[in-house]
């Protein structure tokens, strides 16, 4: 008798669960900092290593908009520009205006400058800044990335003049904000190294325009034209910062505690010690892939992924081969997975919807959620399906304003309210196999 009546123990514990913890997003963000970008167009030049040395001294990043020919004959300022943590865009090949060009012309312009930039620097996104800011649908077209313009043009390759540069840079600068300059010239150099010095005083964070657009939120389109971001309620932290510090004696009134208490029981996810498990955190996605993995309850794979970016002997290796191998995740970014990389609230929607599919278990989502948001403009294209799957489930909620955050990292809190939620709308198979199998066998 006793599989019976152990079998009515866990039917009366699975009663008892109640309803689950939905996680809802944190509220928008505002990290404290003031953004600004800093550009530079046609170079690199003569200036430019004086240039890095000073930003480097002050710990300052900034966009270079290079023109191709002068990236491919001076590929080591480049690199060490892109090393130093710089963004690398294309101001096209030779400074054409680019509205004159033929269809043919103009791609073969934009092509070259963008291969330049990647066989120099291995990134993969390259924004366009058109010459003179000439643009028109076609060149909207081909641009290939974003096209960034600027909030404040300093005319300094018309005055040449160092404190006339400095002061339009101190006049005019704000929260958000794109500022044009030239590297060749070296008063427009002189004259923003003069106002390094003010700008942190103000309060100011220099960034590249990528940085920028990533810490407001904003998710940038091939083709489509910026010239800044203000702060608009979300303003997020560096990539370094890794979350808020918590009191760990007082996990028990964190308002994730029984999804934490949840996941740590059923083995999905531990403490980051063996006293704390920071709950405000942000999880990494090799750490989410592991959880994944983890919930299957599947025998992983002992082949790594193979990514360039991941260690055979890391922790995740497994994990991600496994995901890869169920197609959870692509990891196809220049062949690299970013196992320590954060996972965006919209990156989360997508594993956990693919996971779903994997363990044909979509059918089983309940759709009784909200289905919009205030800022579903923002929400990636490639997610916005997933994302109205897992929110119309209630496994993810946004804010208590109606936003979702997309772009938001999901905090180790989150995630563990996410599993919970999802593992108890499916009455997860795999928590229970190991029980189900002992209490009846096969």
């Amino acid at each position: 008798m006793r599989p019976w009546f152990l079998l009515g123990i866990l039917l009366s514990l699975i009663f008892c669960m109640g309803m689950p913890q939905y996680a809802a997003a944190e509220e928008p963000v505002d990290y404290g900092a003031k953004l600004l970008a800093v550009t530079f167009d046609d170079g690199p030049g003569a200036d430019t290593t004086r240039l890095l040395d000073a930003l480097k001294a002050n710990n300052a990043h900034v966009t270079f908009f290079v023109l191709g020919k002068l990236a491919e004959n001076r590929p080591e300022i480049v690199k060490r520009a892109y090393s130093e943590g710089h963004q690398i865009a294309s101001h096209s090949w030779n400074h054409a205006k680019l509205t004159s060009l033929s269809t043919e012309a103009l791609q073969n312009d934009l092509n070259c400058t963008a291969g330049v930039i990647r066989n120099i620097t291995g990134q993969k996104d390259v924004y366009l800044r058109p010459p003179y800011g000439s643009y028109n649908d076609t060149v909207r077209a081909y641009a290939g990335g974003p096209i960034i313009f600027w909030s404040v043009d300093t005319l300094d390759w018309k005055y040449r003049n160092v404190e006339t540069v400095k002061q339009t840079i101190l006049d005019q600068a704000e929260d958000g904000g794109i500022i044009l300059l030239h590297d060749i010239h070296p008063t427009s150099v002189d004259g923003f190294i003069a106002s390094l010095g003010e700008l942190k005083a103000r309060g100011y964070e220099l960034v590249t325009v990528s940085e920028l657009f990533r810490r407001r939120g904003v998710v940038v389109e091939n083709g489509s034209v910026y010239i800044s971001a203000p702060n608009r309620g979300i303003n997020l932290p560096p990539l370094n910062y890794d979350g808020k510090e918590y009191d760990e004696s007082k996990l028990d009134e964190h308002w994730a505690y029984e999804a934490i208490c949840f996941v740590r029981k059923k083995g999905l996810l531990e403490g980051t010690s063996e006293t704390e498990f920071s709950p405000d955190k942000y999880m990494r996605r090799g750490m989410f892939v592991t959880v994944l993995a983890r919930l299957s309850g599947e025998e992983l794979p002992a082949k790594a992924a193979g990514f360039s970016d991941i260690d055979d002997n890391a922790y995740y290796a497994s994990s991600v081969a496994w995901a890869v191998q169920h197609k959870i995740v692509n990891g196809e970014y220049d062949a690299q997975f970013g196992p320590n990389e954060f996972i965006t609230r919209e990156q989360l929607c997508v594993m956990l919807d693919r996971y779903a599919a994997y363990q044909e278990e979509q059918a089983k989502i309940k759709k009784e959620g909200v289905t919009s948001f205030t800022d579903e403009e923002e929400i990636s294209p490639w997610a916005r399906e997933s994302v109205t799957l897992m929110v119309q489930s209630n496994v993810v909620n946004g804010t208590t304003d109606g936003a979702f955050l997309p772009q938001n990292y999901a905090t180790r809190a989150e995630v563990s309210a996410v599993l919970q939620n999802y593992c108890e709308q499916m009455e997860h198979p795999s928590l229970w196999k190991q029980f189900i199998f002992w209490l009846f066998g096969e």
